[in-house]
């Protein structure tokens, strides 16, 4: 069942995120701070794959099934990825072209295997800056399921909160401008950090509705409130955000872990809400092809108007973001849905 307030989350980040990479336009005079939504994206992943392999038989087959789950992750996003690719190529060919023709065709397989934000890549063209973090999900999702489920109690009571902060801190120098990571290790270990740290959210998040049940249920009202006002707040600072100079990190990362803390602790009854809770679920689905498109169509946007104004431009590529993430979220879905029962009866067999 998806948490309605969690989804629509999901797409303002998106949207912030967007606007982030703005600078393509030639000026950013707005969400400077937008990047911190990764690490938004990264630790709700980290959560949902914790709650997931929570639920599982212990008689399942741990391999077996993280290789599946992250494959199915891997179907659901690559579409999405792909077309932002091809409107990247055709950006490229018509306005953006720098060198040989060539080059666009070496950055083919890198690109449309998601593996950007590798070594791997270095020295060719990157259609897609922003799926550098799908990639990161992809390489160490199974890894993080398998220490997960392999070493229970050293992973929920120590690796948990002890793995990501040594990670962060690996990097400290660039923490403390605007965690802004080298594309080499330094990249991995953001990556790796915040899904780590999202599977502890889920325990504590867990452990704190196990046991505080009754009054998170009598402070329900109080909780939502300030729930929300807290993230309002947050996002209101992220958008007037220009400077992306920031002495302290840490902090901020922590500030959005409890932050999302809070968001999976406030509950919005559905029935009273049954045609906006639709509305949000939709706009929640449309986040990922929202932030697998946006930045390809910021490059193609600002090739064929380049003349624009700042603000006709982000009022252009929000509106084309959306509607192509309109069209191309129920071709995905469908065929994700037949992948699902490909892959339920694989596991069965």
């Amino acid at each position: 069942m998806k948490n309605t307030y969690i989804e629509l989350q999901r797409f303002i980040g998106a949207i912030l995120i967007l606007l982030h990479h703005s600078f393509v336009f030639g000026e950013r005079p707005i969400s400077a701070m937008g990047l911190f939504f990764v690490e938004f994206y990264f630790i709700l992943t980290g959560y949902f794959t914790a709650k997931h392999f929570s639920y599982l038989s212990e008689k399942c087959i741990l391999p077996k099934e993280s290789l599946l789950y992250m494959l199915k992750k891997v179907f659901k996003i690559i579409p999405y990825v792909w077309v932002g690719n091809i409107i990247y190529i055709f950006y490229y060919c018509l306005f953006g072209m720098k060198g040989h023709i060539s080059d666009i065709f070496m950055s083919l397989p890198t690109n449309f295997l998601v593996l950007m934000g590798s070594p791997l890549n270095k020295g060719l063209i990157d259609f897609n800056p922003p799926v550098w973090f799908l990639g990161q999900i992809i390489f160490f999702l199974p890894i993080v399921i398998c220490l997960m489920n392999k070493f229970t109690n050293y992973y929920k009571y120590i690796f948990t909160w002890v793995i990501p902060f040594i990670l962060y801190y690996f990097n400290i120098e660039s923490i403390g401008t605007a965690i802004y990571w080298n594309i080499d290790i330094h990249i991995y270990a953001r990556g790796l950090a915040a899904l780590i740290l999202g599977t502890g959210l889920y325990y504590l998040v867990n452990c704190i509705q196990n046991n505080f049940f009754d009054t998170i249920r009598k402070f329900q009202l109080l909780i939502n409130g300030f729930s929300i006002f807290l993230f309002l707040s947050f996002v209101i600072a992220v958008f007037l955000s220009k400077s992306e100079g920031l002495k302290f990190a840490i902090p901020i990362i922590i500030g959005i872990f409890l932050l999302v803390m809070l968001s999976l602790l406030t509950f919005i009854p559905k029935s009273k809400f049954p045609r906006l809770t639709r509305i949000l679920n939709y706009v929640g689905k449309l986040s990922l092809p929202i932030y697998c498109i946006h930045m390809p169509l910021e490059y193609f946007i600002q090739g064929l108007v380049p003349k624009y104004s700042y603000s006709v431009k982000v009022i252009l590529v929000i509106v084309l973001t959306c509607l192509i993430s309109i069209i191309i979220l129920p071709m995905v879905t469908r065929m994700s849905d037949k992948l699902q029962i490909f892959f339920d009866r694989f596991l069965k067999n």
